[in-house]
């Protein structure tokens, strides 16, 4: 793994579920929505790209992770993927919290509360 900070841009040589992989005893993962808009934007160097990359996760599992929580959640493909991937891979997921902005839809919300759980008693909070 090849990780160097230049600047306020970040290079990488690794996608974001690799990164997870390399963390594989994580209990709490906090995330600011936010950020990850940056790594979306058009004139994001085609490596930060790479690091969205959430599709190749087969045998990917989040075994201790017990909390997940995201401010500024806006629904974006990465970030509902990222839900999806936390919430269907984490066996033992007990909250998970999601700030929505103010862009995200009712209709939205509802996807989101329909999603799939590894874990059955997994409490999932949605706050605007």
């Amino acid at each position: 793994m090849n990780v160097q900070h230049m600047g306020s841009q970040l290079y990488t040589e690794f996608t974001f579920v690799e990164l997870l992989q390399c963390v594989p005893l994580i209990r709490t993962l906090d995330i600011q929505g936010s950020w990850m808009e940056v790594f979306e934007q058009i004139d994001a160097p085609p490596i930060s790209i790479k690091f969205l990359d959430l599709h190749d996760y087969g045998g990917f599992n989040l075994d201790h992770l017990e909390y997940f929580e995201m401010e500024s959640f806006g629904n974006s493909p990465f970030e509902m993927e990222l839900v999806r991937l936390i919430m269907a891979n984490s066996p033992v997921l007990k909250k998970v919290r999601l700030e929505l902005s103010c862009r995200v839809s009712i209709d939205e919300e509802l996807e989101i509360l329909r999603l799939p759980r590894a874990s059955s008693s997994t409490m999932l909070t949605i706050e605007r």
